[in-house]
């Protein structure tokens, strides 16, 4: 029974980084993206609804990202066998871009602890909804978008 029960639980890896796409014929400023990756690890096919974030330790605050505007690599809602993946990528080449109105609308003024708390979620259609923290690449671009904020 506990084997069973075991390969039949959805297990998803999921990550948010912050990248920059370089390669032949680019030129400065190379383009900028929020990459989002979703890797079914389980051995149950898993259909991917959406993702979002998700900020707050006591008072949580969530945020359902729109795949408008997304280059989407990967169709919503997708289903997942096993090892395969979706990935998004949400364009920064904007002058009004998702990290300023991010940053403006909700890590700001309690920079810190939201920077903490801030986790980005996967739903899948049985109800089951995956959080991770986000990379080191992204926080940073977060917090250094902050810093621009604030010392306008």
């Amino acid at each position: 029974l506990y084997f069973s029960r075991r390969t039949s639980q959805v297990k998803i890896s999921l990550s948010a980084g912050y990248r920059i796409e370089i390669g032949p014929g680019y030129k400065e400023p190379y383009p900028q993206y929020i990459f989002i990756k979703v890797v079914n690890t389980g051995a149950r096919d898993v259909k991917l609804t959406g993702f979002g974030w998700r900020i707050g330790i006591i008072k949580k605050r969530y945020f359902y990202q729109v795949v408008d505007g997304i280059k989407m690599r990967s169709d919503l809602p997708i289903m997942l066998s096993f090892s395969e993946e979706a990935s998004y990528l949400i364009d920064l080449n904007v002058e009004d871009n998702w990290i300023k109105r991010f940053v403006k609308d909700e890590i700001l003024p309690k920079r810190r602890l939201n920077l903490f708390s801030l986790r980005v979620y996967a739903s899948t259609s049985i109800g089951k909804t995956v959080y991770r923290k986000i990379e080191d690449s992204l926080k940073k671009e977060l917090n250094e978008e902050c810093d621009r904020q604030l010392n306008k």
